[in-house]
């Protein structure tokens, strides 16, 4: 729990839930009722049949499916290879599907208590009644808007993706996006709720990279090299003249001089 409640109070994570928490309360001040009017009723609907038929991308039951037949597959696979190499490969594909249906796991059950908690009105509540807003504690299964657990869904799988797999986290943050958004165009979650769907989609895999498989050393990422985005990072780092020894070190692969020997008197 101390582990736990460090990680909570560390910088990454305060500014982000800060950030992402004003975006969020701004965006339920300011624009989820215009944005959710938009959708309803002025938007082309051939952009929002498209989204329709996407979004459920965002539902977790086909990727507990696949984590779970990599993970028996890895493990059936280690019963039968005995080249070291190789079984640090499938020892590696079971350990990523385990981290990524426990982060979907996880993930899910904190946005499930949070609806539960905020009790949110959804954009249909809107169209129909007027209704807008929360009713907190209400324990109404269809006060469920806040946060998008489709969008917590995405996020978490990206961010598992983007872990297990750098090289390829553009695509992973285009997937990520592309669903999230299609909660809003759909008329079923307003701008905030997806923001914080993301945030927790985000924290999670993040969470337990960390507290679990750092700490226990347990080999789960494939492909070590830098994908877009952290090269990207790193070019900022540097044009903006911050210093970081560990991404220097980890993506640009410059040696240092070995430490020279002192003198050994005789």
């Amino acid at each position: 729990m101390k582990a736990l409640w460090r990680m909570l109070r560390a910088a990454p994570l305060r500014i982000s839930l800060f950030v992402l928490g004003s975006l969020a309360l701004v965006s339920i001040g300011l624009w989820d009722q215009s944005v959710a009017l938009y959708f309803k009723h002025d938007a082309d609907r051939e952009v929002v049949a498209f989204f329709k038929t996407i979004t459920d991308a965002g539902k977790p039951e086909a990727y507990y499916i696949l984590a779970a037949v990599a993970l028996l597959l890895s493990r059936w696979r280690l019963y039968f290879v005995v080249e070291e190499q190789a079984r640090l490969f499938w020892d590696k594909v079971g350990n990523a599907a385990a981290f990524t249906a426990m982060s979907l796991i996880l993930s899910g059950l904190l946005v499930n208590v949070l609806k539960l908690v905020f009790s949110r009105h959804r954009p249909r509540d809107l169209f129909e009644q007027g209704q807008f807003g929360f009713d907190f504690l209400a324990f109404d299964s269809h006060l469920h808007s806040f946060p998008s657990g489709h969008t917590q869904v995405a996020f978490a799988l990206a961010t598992c993706l983007v872990i297990v797999l750098p090289r390829l986290d553009h695509l992973w943050l285009v997937f990520a996006l592309v669903i999230s958004f299609s909660r809003i165009a759909t008329s079923v979650h307003f701008p905030g709720d997806v923001i914080m769907g993301a945030w927790v989609g985000l924290m999670m895999p993040v969470l337990l990279k960390r507290l679990v498989y750092d700490r226990r050393r347990i080999p789960f990422q494939f492909n070590a090299n830098p994908g877009l985005l952290m090269r990207a990072r790193v070019r900022l780092d540097r044009w903006s003249g911050v210093t970081c020894a560990a991404q220097e070190t980890a993506y640009t692969a410059r040696r240092s001089d070995p430490p020279k020997q002192e003198d050994q008197g005789s």
